[in-house]
C-alpha cells in the first residue's frame, strides 16, 4: 500500500503505523529467533539514477571492512553496476515482476527465495514500502537502513529518509546505522573520461513529465547543434511517434531506439557529451565518465545531480523553485499549472551553454 498521502503526524497516521506494527512486528521477532550465517544482505531496489548514487556509500563501506561478506539485492538489469564492488556470487537479482500491487508488495515467490539463507543482518538502504514489505519475512538477526515514518518500528534502528541535500547521504544514513565507515563521506565522482569527435547525446525524457523540457524543445536545440557537431538522440522504443523521430533525422540527428538499460548503456558509452533532465541518464552518463549538463526546474540540483565538476545544471530560478529541499512546493510540479521555470530555459540559451562546455574541454 502507498502511505505517501498520509502525513507523518496526526491521529491517522499514528493509526497506520500501530496497525503495521501491531501486525508485522510478531513476524519480524519470530525471523530474528535463531543462527544466522555471518554475512550482511544490502537491499537496494531502485530506480536507476538512485542505483547509480549508491555506489558512493556501498564503495566506502566494502573498503572499511574488507574481510565481511556483504550481499546486494538489485534489479536484474542493475547488476553491471553493483559488479563495480561485488563479486557475481554476492550479487542476488529480482525483477519487479516479483512485485505486485502496483510494485509496493513484494511477492511470495521473491520471499520464498530469499528464505533460503539467513543474514547476521539486513541493511535497507531503498527505505520504502516494496523493501519493507520485503525485510520482515526474511530470516535475520537485525534490520537496519532508512525507513519511512509507518515502518520504523520494524527496523531494530532506522533512520528517516531526510529531505535535504543529497541524495547520496540518505545511503549513506543507511549504512551507517548498521556500520562505521570513517569520519569523512566520500563524494568523489567517477573518473571523466574525454572522448573527442564522439557524437552529444540528448536524453529528452525523465521519471514523471513535470521534469521533462519537452520534444520540441530538443529539436529546436537539434537543429542548433548539428551545424556544430555530430548529434545523437537517444529514447526508449515505442515511446516516441515514428513521425517525430523522423523530424529529429531530417534535422541530420541520429536517432536510437532503446530496449533496456544495457542498450540505454552502450549508446551513452559512444558519446562525448550528453544533454539531459533531472533522469536516470544523466546519472549512467556519468557512472561511464561522460560530462553532463541537465536542466532542472521543480526539482533541487543540489540534492540529485551527479557529483563533480564535469556535470553541470541549467535552471531557472523562480521565487517557488526548491532551493533547501528535493522539490518544490507544488508536489515536484503535479500541481504546477504553468511550469515557468522550464518555459523560461530557450534552446537558444542550451546551445550557448553546450557550446561553452564543448570548447571548455576540447570535445570537438
Amino acid at each position: 500500500m502507498e502511505l505517501q498521502f498520509i502525513s507523518e503526524s496526526g491521529i491517522l497516521s499514528r493509526l497506520v503505523r500501530f496497525i503495521i506494527t501491531l501486525v508485522l512486528k510478531p513476524v519480524t521477532w519470530l525471523n530474528s529467533i535463531g543462527k544466522f550465517s555471518d554475512q550482511t544482505l544490502i537491499v537496494s531496489l531502485h530506480r536507476l539514477g538512485d542505483t547509480i548514487l549508491t555506489l558512493h556509500s556501498l564503495r566506502q563501506l566494502k573498503e572499511a571492512y574488507p574481510y565481511r561478506r556483504f550481499i546486494i539485492l538489485t534489479y536484474d538489469e542493475f547488476r553491471v553496476f553493483y559488479r563495480t564492488l561485488f563479486e557475481d556470487n554476492e550479487i542476488i537479482t529480482c525483477s519487479k515482476n516479483d512485485y505486485f500491487f502496483g510494485g509496493r508488495l513484494a511477492g511470495a515467490g521473491l520471499i520464498s527465495r530469499l528464505r533460503k539463507f539467513s543474514f547476521s543482518e539486513i541493511i535497507d538502504i531503498s527505505g520504502d514500502t516494496h523493501t519493507a514489505s520485503l525485510i520482515v519475512f526474511l530470516k535475520a538477526g537485525y534490520r537496519y537502513g532508512i525507513s519511512k515514518y509507518h515502518f520504523q518500528n520494524l527496523y531494530t534502528k532506522s533512520k528517516p529518509v531526510r529531505t535535504i541535500p543529497h541524495l547520496t547521504d540518505i545511503y549513506y544514513d543507511a549504512v551507517e546505522t548498521a556500520f562505521r565507515i570513517g569520519k569523512q563521506r566520500s563524494y568523489e565522482p567517477f573518473p571523466v573520461v574525454i572522448r573527442p569527435g564522439k557524437p552529444v547525446v540528448l536524453t529528452p525524457f525523465a521519471s514523471w513529465p513535470e521534469k521533462e523540457w519537452g520534444l520540441k524543445n530538443f529539436s529546436d536545440l537539434t537543429e542548433l547543434l548539428v551545424i556544430d557537431f555530430p548529434v545523437k538522440l537517444v529514447v526508449e522504443k515505442s515511446k516516441v511517434p515514428s513521425d517525430v523521430l523522423d523530424g529529429f533525422r531530417s534535422a541530420g540527428a541520429e536517432v536510437k531506439e532503446t530496449k533496456n538499460i544495457a542498450e540505454l548503456s552502450d549508446e551513452i558509452k559512444d558519446s562525448s557529451f550528453l544533454f539531459g533532465v533531472d533522469s536516470g541518464p544523466v546519472h549512467l552518463a556519468a557512472f561511464h565518465g561522460i560530462p553532463t549538463l541537465a536542466i532542472y526546474g521543480p526539482t533541487n540540483p543540489e540534492y540529485c545531480k551527479p557529483h563533480g565538476e564535469h556535470h553541470l545544471v541549467i535552471r531557472k530560478t523562480l521565487y517557488c523553485s526548491p532551493l533547501t529541499e528535493n522539490y518544490c512546493a507544488l508536489d515536484a510540479g503535479r500541481k504546477c499549472a504553468s511550469r515557468d521555470c522550464l518555459k523560461g530555459i530557450t534552446p537558444q540559451a542550451v546551445y550557448e551553454e553546450i557550446i561553452r562546455i564543448v570548447r571548455e574541454y576540447k570535445l570537438f
